[in-house]
């Protein structure tokens, strides 16, 4: 809205463009997009652009009209050639690891005073736990990350959450049987994350038998959809959202 506002008084655009960017709840795109505009002011969490199921003209279109009209746009699973052409075109910063793409900047409706601990089993857990980690912080929330500390050598784990103890919540991304989410619910008071991921040999290589595992954690794990990092990202930032709110009443009462 305030992008709206400063572009009608800079006179960059009409009174009747501004009324319809202001009434309408959805940005019609090309043949095939309609654009939830309203997603963050009635979730807190902006609409993010899934990059690997759409054709690159297609997905250019999308990202080039949402950083006109919200100044921003953030874009999961984007190739790195894609990334490369949209920097050179409009700017932006590329997560490589993570492959998230963002461009412009996104304004959070609040200031966040928390922090995500994430841990991977392997290396091969790099991936989703690198997107949560790029969503996390462009949403404006702190984090803390611990690679390769599986339960194949446990005593790694003991390293990583000494260098968490401050942390709000955890995200943990394994593959393989998926253990370590169990254990790390077994040695913290904190919200455990399981993220399965589809690494691994043979049967069950596809993250199911690490679904399975976690699913049937005999200690209380919250667990997302394989190679869901985005989504473990968004659930542990609404977690941390309403502590850092819970902080801030504690000091103003």
């Amino acid at each position: 809205m305030r992008k709206v506002l400063e572009d009608l008084k800079n006179g960059k655009i009409s009174v009747e463009d501004a009324e319809k960017l202001l009434t309408q709840k959805v940005l019609a795109i090309g043949e095939y997009v309609n654009y939830d505009l309203f997603r963050q002011e009635r979730t807190g969490i902006p609409e993010v652009i899934l990059g690997d199921t759409k054709d690159e003209e297609t997905l250019l279109q999308i990202v080039r009209k949402n950083v006109e009209v919200l100044g921003y746009a953030v874009v999961s699973r984007c190739s790195h050639k894609f990334a490369e052409r949209m920097g050179k075109d409009i700017g932006g910063v590329y997560y490589e690891k993570g492959r998230v793409f963002y461009a412009g900047k996104f304004q959070p409706k609040t200031e966040i005073d928390g922090t995500v601990g994430i841990i991977t089993g392997g290396t091969g857990d790099l991936r989703v736990a690198e997107e949560a980690r790029a969503i996390l912080e462009i949403l404006g929330c702190k984090t803390k990350i611990a690679h390769d500390a599986g339960v194949a050598g446990p005593h790694r784990i003991i390293k990583a959450l000494e260098e968490m103890k401050d942390v709000d919540c955890y995200i943990v991304a394994a593959g393989r049987e998926g253990t370590l989410p169990t254990l790390v619910a077994s040695l913290v008071n904190k919200v455990v994350i399981g993220v399965p991921v589809s690494v691994g040999y043979g049967h069950g290589s596809d993250g199911e038998a690490a679904l399975s595992t976690m699913l049937q954690s005999c200690t209380p794990v919250c667990v997302v959809n394989i190679d869901a990092g985005f989504t473990a990202a968004v659930i542990s930032y609404l977690i941390v959202k309403q502590i850092s709110e819970a902080r801030k009443c504690q000091k103003s009462s």
